[in-house]
């Protein structure tokens, strides 16, 4: 049962700060559950937000004699929670921009971007990371221009074939296999400019 009495979390605060081990996994116990599903809300990741929920209690424990009675204890501990999952989101933006900066300098019909135009391929676990990089390529696809664009979105995330492509917008064949080389060349650099 989740202790919810001010008196007695500060009490268990206080001797956990004196370094009683007990206390401290007492207020542990109280708030797992809690920080659990807040930082499994924000990953959509089992394993990850049992990491990140380990981080949050060993920041906690060792940064005890920060922490300031003006400000309710769940508070202190559930913004520790926050901080390190933006941290783990960021990490992992990070690593999946740097990803599609090695994918676009290889122009390759098998590419990043036609991996991720297909979630059908990817297995239930991985929809969360896909989704993410999904939402990162078309940051950068966004600072295209309209005409590269549309190129890119109707290629990679719509699925069509350059054929389909050409006869929709009425371009050229040879056109739209050109457009969409140098669009990715574009993406590529915006990553780059961003030292990812």
């Amino acid at each position: 049962m989740m202790l919810k009495d001010k008196k007695k979390i500060n009490e268990l605060v206080i001797n956990a700060k004196n370094g009683d081990s007990m206390a401290f996994a007492t207020l542990m116990n109280n708030y797992k559950d809690g920080l659990y599903f807040f930082i499994i809300k924000m990953v959509g990741d089992r394993v990850a937000a049992e990491d990140i929920l380990m981080e949050t209690f060993y920041k906690a424990f060792t940064n005890l004699s920060l922490y300031s009675f003006d400000y309710a204890f769940s508070t202190w501990l559930y913004t520790i929670a926050k901080n390190n999952t933006i941290d783990y989101i960021r990490n992992c933006k990070k690593n999946v921009l740097h990803n599609c900066k090695k994918d676009f300098i290889n122009d390759d019909a098998s590419s990043f971007l036609n991996d991720i135009a297909e979630d059908k391929k990817h297995e239930p676990d991985n929809i969360v990371i896909r989704q993410e990089e999904k939402e990162a390529v078309r940051d950068y696809v966004s600072m295209l221009k309209p005409h590269y664009r549309i190129l890119v979105e109707k290629f990679y995330f719509e699925d069509k074939k350059y054929e389909e492509i050409a006869e929709e917008l009425n371009l050229p064949l040879g056109t739209v296999k050109g457009k969409l080389h140098r669009a990715r060349k574009m993406i590529n650099k915006f990553i780059g400019q961003n030292n990812i």
